[in-house]
This record gives structure tokens, sequence and C-alpha cells, in this order.
């Protein structure tokens, strides 16, 4: 979210400026507002696309992924809940490659 529209607090933990690769879809210095991160299943957003609710854009850079989720374990406003689905995330995730060797 662009600093100048909201007034919260800065959460300096993940702020999108200067990343190495343009972001189209991010056209202002912006940081993540990790108090108001929610989950969503795959269907779910592409539904939304699909009634227009959501526009697709161009899936974000593997450096952009990484800053948000490295953002994501240091922030003090996410919640409990979504940094413990992240993990079990994580943790799925290892166990499928695992399973894969």
């Amino acid at each position: 979210m662009p600093r100048q529209r909201f007034q919260l607090a800065f959460q300096p933990v993940c702020a999108l400026l200067g990343l190495s690769v343009p972001i189209v879809f991010i056209t202002n210095d912006s940081y993540v507002a990790y108090e108001f991160a929610m989950q969503r299943l795959g269907a779910f957003v592409d539904r939304q696309v699909e009634v227009g609710n959501y526009i697709q854009k161009a899936d974000a850079s593997e450096e952009l992924v990484e800053k948000i989720c490295a953002g994501l374990k240091k922030s003090p406003f996410a919640k409990r809940r979504i940094k413990d689905d992240y993990d079990a995330t994580l943790r799925a995730i290892a166990r499928r490659k695992k399973a894969a060797e």
C-alpha cells in the first residue's frame, strides 16, 4: 500500500523500494501492511478475477515474494494465525519435496 494514501504506522520490515526487478502493479514507494494479511484459496481468487472483483496482473518476482515472506516472520503486526499457517505451508512443501526424492 502506498504510504501516502493510508495513515498507518509504517512497518519498515517490508518496504517495497528500489527492487532490482521493476514491478508493474506497484507504482509508488510502498510497504506491506501485515496486520491486514488474509488467506485466500486459489479457487476463491480465480473466481474473483472471473467476476471482475480482482484484476489479474503478472506474477510477482521471486525477489518480491521472498521479501514479503521474510517480512511476515519479522512483523509484530502479523496475526499469529497467518504466521502459523505460513509455517505449516512451508512444512508441507518440504514434505512433498522429500517424498518426491
